[in-house]
């Protein structure tokens, strides 16, 4: 039985390898060919500093993912690293491709540092200030239908 669990934890790990890492290597010489060899004498310090920040990202959250996965995780785990890294990964790759197009399209990439901030705000800032104390819910008024249900269930 532990076998057979090995053998599925290591196609797991060779399916995402085959396809993510083939759709990211993909994706980086698409970007590279055609913006080095065909648009180079538009190429600014902007694109460099843009490039090798999804470079790292994108191998950042595909090494995270792949540990997952080694570790006998699913790519499909609600909660944890996995499923922002996925999202983040999947953001970047698209931000990199579209942006052949348009320069601009390099600013979908704050999205992700946005997002994080957000859940940092509303995650722990927020509910920490909003507490305000020693809150024990007693000054709460019930209604007449509570208040007997809530005594009901003290007797048992």
């Amino acid at each position: 039985m532990a076998n057979q669990a090995e053998k599925k934890t290591q196609q797991r790990i060779k399916d995402f390898r085959q396809y993510h890492g083939g759709a990211i290597l993909a994706v980086i010489l698409l970007y590279a060919l055609i913006r080095f060899g065909l648009f180079y004498s538009s190429w600014e310090r902007f694109h460099s500093y843009a490039f090798g920040g999804a470079l790292v990202g994108a191998y950042a959250c595909y090494s995270i993912i792949l540990g997952n996965l080694e570790g006998g995780g699913l790519l499909e785990d609600k909660g944890g690293w996995t499923e922002p890294c996925r999202d983040t990964l999947y953001l970047l790759l698209f931000t990199q491709t579209i942006s052949l197009f348009s320069d601009s399209c390099w600013y979908i990439m704050t999205i992700v540092p946005i997002m994080a901030v957000y859940k940092f705000i509303t995650g722990f800032v927020l509910p920490y200030f909003a507490s305000g104390g020693d809150d024990d819910g007693g000054d709460m008024q019930l209604s007449k239908t509570q208040a007997k249900k809530q005594k009901r269930a003290e007797k048992f």
